[in-house]
């Protein structure tokens, strides 16, 4: 049988819960977490929220589905065209990969035809064909085609990594695939 990975949607501030309960069901799953810096009184501390809102990832076959609606805090599977909607692998890899890099990541919402190529309007930035990086100024871009969302990270100076560097890393991330 095929896993896929599935987005399951959550009750509100309920991800860790729902990761959880798959995680007792034997079932993968993934919640990317931002961690961000925060100053308060003069004293610094990290917290930390999944970047997509009440969203979990869970890999599974298409005949596990049935289990998500028997797990307390989910409200839903998202789905595409009246079937629930696959994710694929290489976002999710690129989803992993960015988080783990990247911190203070933002989402934005894009609008998508899965069967046109990708293309951003009225906006210079370096990219690689038909890929889903992009890189301007000091942001770096990951498009999510098959969720509608693109990603966005700043890319700081003493990370080390921003210029000819950081090209490099967007190309060599697709020279995998």
């Amino acid at each position: 049988m095929q896993m896929n990975w599935y987005v399951v949607y959550t009750k509100s501030k309920c991800e860790k819960k729902v990761v959880a309960s798959f995680e007792r069901k034997g079932v993968k799953t993934f919640c990317p977490m931002n961690y961000k810096k925060v100053k308060s009184f003069g004293r610094s501390k990290t917290i930390v929220d999944p970047i997509f809102k009440s969203y979990v990832f869970l890999k599974m076959t298409e005949q596990d589905v049935s289990l998500i609606k028997h797990v307390d805090d989910v409200i839903n599977i998202l789905y595409w065209k009246g079937k629930p909607a696959i994710i694929e692998e290489e976002e999710i890899e690129a989803i992993k990969e960015f988080a783990f890099t990247y911190g203070k990541i933002e989402l934005q919402k894009i609008n998508v035809n899965l069967g046109e190529p990708l293309s951003v309007i009225d906006e210079p930035f370096y990219s690689i064909e038909g890929k889903l990086l992009a890189l301007k100024n000091k942001t770096i871009k990951l498009f999510l085609p098959s969720l509608g969302y693109m990603m966005i990270a700043k890319i700081e100076e003493d990370n080390n990594i921003f210029g000819r560097e950081a090209i490099s890393l967007v190309k060599n991330s697709f020279s995998r695939s």
